[in-house]
């Protein structure tokens, strides 16, 4: 990949829970109640770049402990990328 500009042209936002327990990760549905857990909240960038027909899509998906506030990380990302990449007019809330 070489440096150029990038056009996110759809942002889809997903989540896993992982319960923790002494015998390992196990996935479960996000809504599932039962204890501590690690949450994968994953936005999926999809991208546009006339020179670069081959990139399309760059994944932030960061692991984060359920009793530390975890949310999906958007302005963080908006953030760190803005230098390379042009953003939909209405960011995803």
């Amino acid at each position: 990949m070489v440096a150029d500009r990038f056009t996110v042209v759809r942002v889809v936002r997903d989540g896993e829970r992982f319960p923790q327990r002494e015998t390992g990760l196990r996935r479960v549905r996000l809504f599932d109640r039962d204890g501590p857990a690690l949450l994968r909240f994953s936005t999926t960038l999809y991208l546009h770049s006339d020179r670069q027909p081959d990139v399309f899509r760059r994944v932030c998906s960061p692991l984060q402990d359920s009793a530390q506030n975890p949310r999906h990380l958007t302005a963080e990302i908006r953030a760190t990328l803005a230098p390379v990449m042009t953003w939909p007019a209405a960011p995803p809330r």
